[in-house]
């Protein structure tokens, strides 16, 4: 028994309908957007050479000025990325001036450490260094530096370059004088009468105390009671008088957005003037270095 033929001439038919209809629609769009660019210029331009337009001639006006905005954007865009990516080459050759060393051995880390921490020791080959009741071993093995906190067996392997930061990072303000520990605004997880909290890579909390920042600044001599750090615009930073060692928040993303729970939002510069604000919520002030 022979199956029925399939009637192709209904869905070829179908199959034409939906296809001028889909090139009518793309040609109607094109033009309600060729129009739209083309009617400022049609209201900018005097009335004796827009009084004879007509619709192709709108059309006709509005696509050159179209790709004009559309190479616009395309240059902002363009130097945007740029700018971003020069700040980020930037960024990483301060973090590298500042933080990357190819130790050639152990003995060459520990001679960097012990100039800057003050509770540390060496010995068969392995470093030791403390904070509080805590303490972190350093050992060298093939691909790095094996480190492990008060003995666990959870360990991690840091390379070169970012060994000497990891280490300082766990001690925190347990470092020598004049010292600085610097950490990024998104580090920050509220903002508090007393002070700002933030955690460190270690899950830490701490908190920029107000009241002691102040006092610390008082040392410092001429300066208003309240003053509890400086802050720069040009490079979108505060440093706050924490006893010992002074702490210096960064604004390294260039936005934060979304539904994380960070008090501070939006660009870099909106977030370093919303600190600003909610540091004089609290009745406190910051000196400004660098004011544009």
């Amino acid at each position: 028994m022979k199956k029925p033929k399939k009637n192709k001439g209904k869905n070829g038919c179908l199959g034409a309908i939906f296809e001028v209809l889909g090139e009518v629609l793309g040609e109607l769009i094109i033009a309600i957007i060729a129009v739209a660019a083309g009617l400022p210029l049609y209201f900018l331009l005097p009335k004796k050479m827009t009084q004879n337009l007509d619709f192709d001639d709108l059309i006709l006006l509005g696509i050159p000025l179209l790709f004009a905005i559309a190479l616009l954007v395309f240059l902002i865009l363009h130097l945007v990325k740029k700018r971003k990516a020069k700040r980020q080459a930037l960024d990483e050759q301060r973090y590298y001036k500042a933080f990357h060393c190819m130790y050639g051995s152990i003995f060459a880390l520990y001679d960097d450490l012990k100039d800057a921490v003050s509770d540390i020791e060496m010995k068969d080959g392995i470093i030791t260094v403390r904070y509080h009741t805590l303490s972190m071993t350093v050992e060298k093995v093939l691909d790095g530096y094996r480190t492990r906190i008060n003995g666990s067996k959870n360990m991690t392997v840091q390379p070169d370059e970012t060994i000497y930061q990891y280490i300082m990072e766990f001690l925190h303000d347990q470092r020598k004088e004049n010292g600085i520990l610097e950490i990024s605004d998104d580090r920050i997880t509220a903002i508090k009468p007393h002070g700002i909290v933030y955690t460190d890579i270690f899950d830490r909390e701490f908190v920029i105390d107000f009241a002691d920042c102040a006092n610390e600044y008082a040392k410092e001599g001429a300066s208003p009671f309240g003053c509890i750090g400086e802050c720069d615009p040009k490079q979108l930073a505060y440093t706050f008088y924490t006893p010992r060692v002074k702490t210096k928040v960064v604004f390294d993303s260039a936005l934060i957005t979304g539904k994380k729970l960070y008090p501070l939002r939006g660009s870099r510069k909106k977030r370093f003037s919303e600190l600003k604000k909610r540091i004089a919520d609290q009745k406190y002030t910051v000196y400004m270095k660098n004011p544009k």
